[in-house]
């Protein structure tokens, strides 16, 4: 990061930053031997990386980095194989300050798209969040480029056989209630992944009942189906599927710790109530890790306020303070988009005829921010049911 806040952040040396790196993580063997391109190849693989930072900025290696990807391609199409260049991480690799992320994956999706049809035998897979592509990738063909997507998403029943499978797949004999739901065609055998549970929403709500009672605790609780997806659920009502695991595991792990077998079920569901403090703090890091401009915000939100949902005019008050003491470079209003893009913060109005609109936060979020809830949570009004 420092090195690149010290070079000039135009498109072209974004694009040339990447094309840099791309040859420098090829096969030796693949890389032409021709003595125009020596230079090239000895900038590539030097080991000072700040030396490939520099010549990002140099227009005059445009024309030289595009033949030496061409020689690439053209080795890989004698010998009839395949490159495939996998970026991954972005979110959590590269800088958000002074939009360097945005900046860069724009120049790095750029670039595979102009050459996607260019080079017949190299390809990449590029794996981003929804959000950022959305909020901070911008170039000219930026439309075309969704001819070229696949949304990567997962449905709570996908997750909750995700679980099913890991429990499948220890070495814990399982409740014969368990068993009989992996029988008739419910489950697929992989030789490469094993165990593959494919239970519906019906099915999924029968075992949840079956492994934690009709009701999550006394007065008639919402049923475990609809609980533990609103705990896990951000704003935007999607899963991550650490959270989800982290529920399951956390709160069996805390039952066997207690030594606790009294209960008519194999697990009770107050150990998932005590363990959603532990959960929701893992997703705020995992968060604040992904989101760094808003970490003083997570971390400080609850020295100001300690309960939600709350009115827009106390939000903002409580959030001004937070950028005057931090000296943070956000507006208030910056601040509750970027939270509500984000899936951390959700806005809705009043039902009382002319009161102030008011922002609530999940639990996945908000006990993780050492906040507390007055009344009812989050989904009343995301999931419009108890």
């Amino acid at each position: 990061e420092e090195m690149l806040n010290d070079t000039p952040l135009d498109h072209g040396t974004m694009i040339r930053f990447w094309k840099w790196l791309m040859i420098r993580y090829t096969p030796e063997n693949y890389l032409p031997m021709k003595s125009e391109f020596k230079q090239i190849i000895t900038i590539a693989r030097s080991q000072s990386f700040r030396e490939i930072v520099r010549a990002s900025a140099q227009k005059t290696y445009s024309i030289a980095l595009d033949e030496v990807i061409n020689e690439i391609n053209g080795q890989l199409k004698k010998e009839q194989k395949y490159f495939t260049y996998i970026y991954d991480y972005l979110d959590r690799e590269l800088p958000e300050e002074n939009d360097l992320r945005g900046k860069l994956i724009s120049g790095l999706i750029d670039m595979w798209y102009s050459y996607s049809s260019r080079l017949s035998q190299i390809r990449a897979k590029i794996f981003l969040r929804k959000d950022i592509f959305e909020r901070e990738v911008f170039f000219t063909d930026k439309v075309k480029v969704n001819n070229n997507t696949a949304e990567i998403t997962w449905e709570y029943d996908q997750l909750l056989n995700v679980i099913w499978k890991r429990a499948l797949h220890t070495n814990y004999n399982l409740p014969d209630i368990y068993k009989k739901y992996f029988e008739n065609g419910n489950i697929q055998n992989s030789d490469t992944l094993g165990k593959i549970p494919e239970l519906n929403e019906e099915s999924n709500r029968k075992l949840l009942s079956d492994l934690l009672g009709e009701y999550m605790g006394s007065n008639n609780k919402a049923f475990p189906y609809n609980w533990v997806i609103y705990h896990v659920s951000d704003a935007h009502k999607r899963i991550q599927p650490r959270s989800i695991l982290n529920l399951f595991s956390k709160s069996a792990s805390k039952q066997l710790e207690e030594d606790d077998t009294s209960f008519e079920t194999p697990l009770r569901p107050r150990y998932m109530e005590l363990v959603m403090s532990d959960v929701s703090a893992n997703r705020v890091t995992d968060i604040k890790e992904e989101y760094p401009t808003l970490k003083f915000v997570f971390d400080n939100i609850s020295s100001l306020m300690q309960q939600f949902p709350v009115e827009e005019g106390k939000l903002n008050e409580a959030l001004n303070a937070l950028i005057e003491r931090g000296s943070l470079s956000l507006t208030s209003d910056e601040i509750k988009t970027k939270l509500i893009d984000i899936g951390v913060l959700y806005e809705y109005k009043s039902t009382r005829k002319g009161t102030e609109r008011r922002y609530h936060i999940p639990d996945l979020y908000l006990f993780g921010m050492g906040l507390k809830r007055k009344g009812p949570g989050a989904h009343k009004v995301l999931f419009k049911r108890k």
